[in-house]
């Protein structure tokens, strides 16, 4: 679901390619501001699972529950995309049923 280190000049690990593609076919085309929505959500279900992300964000080392992702996802745009994001993760026949499953705890979670 996410890469497996933090590439380039991020501050977080992204989204594994096919999550990009997802997002890039349910949600909106890809672009190069794109791939931070994936990363969010995939961030989002890997802490809703009980997972902790290391980023190299000074001072949040680790992203430890969906809270701190939606801190670093700001805009409010943003959040409502990644949320768009995790509904169409939690049905769709591409992902796997544990990454399914979470989406769909999270979602529980926010309505």
């Amino acid at each position: 679901m996410l890469k497996s280190t933090i590439t380039g000049g991020n501050k977080i690990r992204m989204a594994a390619r096919y999550v990009e593609n997802i997002f890039a076919d349910t949600i909106e085309p890809e672009t190069r501001r794109s791939i931070w929505s994936p990363a969010y959500a995939a961030s989002i279900i890997w802490t809703a699972a009980g997972n902790k992300i290391q980023t190299r964000i000074e001072s949040c080392p680790y992203f430890t529950t969906p809270a701190d992702v939606l801190a670093r996802a700001k805009p409010a745009k943003t959040i409502e995309k990644v949320h768009r994001f995790i509904r169409a993760l939690s049905s769709h026949p591409s992902t796997s049923l544990a990454l399914r499953y979470w989406a769909t705890e999270h979602l529980d979670e926010i309505e």
